[in-house]
């Protein structure tokens, strides 16, 4: 299946994993529209990165 799991666009699968993670938790808590939209915020990478630091952290305790 050449073409699939990151091949096109040259992320892994993980990436598309998390980011689809991410995405849905983002859309619980802040609701459709504004999860479509916050791409657009100032301190959006950094509320990805803060995320992706939290994840594992929240996981341990």
């Amino acid at each position: 299946m050449q073409g699939y799991g990151g091949k096109t666009h040259g992320y892994s699968r993980l990436a598309y994993f998390l980011g689809n993670r991410f995405v849905l938790e983002y859309m619980e808590k802040h609701g459709e529209q504004a999860t479509i939209i916050a791409w657009r915020e100032e301190n959006f990478e950094a509320k990805i990165a803060q995320w992706l630091s939290q994840e594992g952290a929240d996981k341990s305790e």
